[in-house]
């Protein structure tokens, strides 16, 4: 089982970069994380969305399923886990949004 820091998974940047096309601050990336990997439980300063693109993700007690979104309001903390080979938008809001 492979156990990472949420910086360790493979990212990239999303074009158009949707900060540009709507909220000002607003960081959107696309990670893929192979079956096992597991991210340690941290906060959250800002909102984030996670948007399933593929596969089977564990975030908290929800199983997301390709489709699902899940929302972390600043503050929260989650952990995570890819129960299957991954495919994720992940986007962050400023404060407010």
């Amino acid at each position: 089982m492979q156990h990472l820091k949420g910086q360790e998974l493979q990212s990239s940047d999303v074009r158009p970069n949707l900060k540009q096309l709507a909220l000002p601050g607003c960081n959107t990336r696309l990670f893929s994380a192979q079956a096992g990997c597991m991210v340690d439980s941290h906060p959250h300063e800002r909102a984030e969305e996670v948007f399933l693109l593929a596969g089977r993700l564990r975030l908290n007690d929800a199983i997301l399923e390709p489709g699902d979104m899940y929302r972390v309001e600043p503050g929260e903390t989650h952990d995570a886990e890819a129960l299957e080979d991954c495919r994720f938008l992940v986007m962050n809001y400023p404060q407010g949004a």
